[in-house]
């Protein structure tokens, strides 16, 4: 990951063939990480992501979600 500044404001930013979130614990660390650095956002690529992520019945997606938003 990188941490960019751009206007005053600091943002993570996966690298391309980094497989970033793999699971809810992974999305947990992401967060603490943005937080360690004080980012206002994360960028993604769906490389960063499992394959299953965007298959809903996996609930993958609505779980990690989830996580980023509370």
């Amino acid at each position: 990951m990188q941490v960019n500044k751009t206007n005053g404001m600091t943002f993570i930013e996966a690298t391309d063939n980094e497989s970033l979130i793999k699971n809810e614990r992974d999305a947990v660390d992401v967060i603490g990480f943005c937080g360690e650095h004080k980012a206002v956002g994360i960028l993604l690529d769906p490389k960063n992501l499992p394959e299953d992520f965007f298959d809903l019945k996996s609930r993958l997606l609505g779980t990690i979600i989830q996580k980023f938003v509370t």
